[in-house]
């Protein structure tokens, strides 16, 4: 856990302070969305301007989360520079892409992150890679907001989305990254009446008919190689039109390789673009699935991560099984 002096000095950032700037990474997931959009929601009650950006719009699946339309509502804005822009669950720069013009030009820049791989590219950086969420963290910076305002800025919408976010980076408390802080934090929130029966159906079981012929494709298509213990599936771009799905659909699909009782280094093969492939890693104890991304330039955590690759599929698929077999 992070020290709460150095929570105090992320909090201080905010004070005087307007107008706030939440950035998103790319592809959001339930972490960084509902991290941001629950700071945005405690900093509006202390009446800042607050708005929440990504390259992205939130996949159909999270759009059940409480205010998440708001998500580039203010994209069309002249208001250009904030006082203070926070980096949401993201470890690089690059995570962000052309919302990235509100960090450069924001006169006080954070991050606030869970990756190992994090690059330390703010002004202040709240960091804590043992974390099993940024929602874990951000609870406690919006348990610091409540202490200096001398009252509870927690209520069940905020709570919904932090506990939505932490659902989704632990599998619903199945990963190893789920520590005994996680569910003290996870039974904080559901005190303010989340629905967690919900939610953990809505994320972790409920599937359109395209995402159930998506997975079916890909898992009738994995390719093991090393006795079993490296598994690839693979998304072509035709996989996506003909199920009337895209690559937002591929998330959580990989956890079904990684639970193969043999494969110790899973990898999902998405294609992207011309000769383009977005890859994530998944890991099984002791393996390092961020040793293997940052390999590619990518980054991420030791039972989860991601990169990007550009070639010839076959030659991606070689380069992956080369990786993977150094780090068994």
């Amino acid at each position: 856990m992070i020290e709460k002096s150095v929570i105090y000095k992320f909090v201080s950032f905010f004070d005087g302070a307007e107008s706030v700037a939440l950035l998103c990474h790319v592809n959001p997931d339930s972490d960084t969305l509902g991290s941001a959009l629950s700071l945005r929601l405690a900093l509006k009650k202390l009446g800042k301007r607050c708005d929440v950006y990504c390259d992205d719009n939130p996949p159909e699946r999270l759009m059940f989360l409480p205010s998440v339309k708001v998500v580039n509502e203010c994209e069309g804005d002249k208001f250009k520079k904030y006082d203070v822009c926070v980096a949401v669950d993201c470890n690089d720069p690059d995570r962000f892409n052309v919302a990235g013009k509100y960090f450069k030009n924001a006169k006080k820049t954070l991050v606030i992150d869970h990756h190992k791989t994090n690059r330390n590219f703010a002004d202040f950086t709240v960091c804590d890679a043992n974390a099993g969420a940024t929602a874990e963290i951000m609870t406690d910076v919006i348990s610091c907001l409540s202490e200096n305002a001398k009252r509870d800025l927690f209520d069940k919408e905020i709570a919904t989305l932090l506990f939505s976010a932490i659902v989704g980076d632990t599998g619903a408390f199945s990963f190893d990254n789920t520590t005994k802080n996680t569910l003290e934090v996870a039974g904080k929130l559901l005190a303010y009446g989340v629905d967690s029966h919900f939610i953990i159906y809505t994320m972790m079981k409920s599937q359109t008919e395209g995402r159930y012929k998506l997975k079916a494709r890909a898992m009738n298509n994995t390719r093991f190689f090393d006795d079993g213990q490296i598994g690839i599936m693979t998304f072509k771009t035709t996989d996506f039109s003909e199920t009337g799905t895209s690559t937002a659909f591929t998330d959580g699909i990989i956890n079904e390789l990684i639970d193969v009782a043999s494969v110790k280094v899973a990898f999902a093969v998405s294609e992207v673009g011309d000769k383009y492939y977005k890859v994530s890693i998944r890991t099984k104890a002791p393996y390092d699935a961020s040793a293997i991304a940052v390999t590619f330039g990518g980054g991420g955590h030791e039972r989860a991560a991601g990169c990007r690759l550009s070639g010839y599929y076959e030659d991606v698929v070689d380069k992956l099984l080369k990786s993977a077999r150094d780090e068994i």
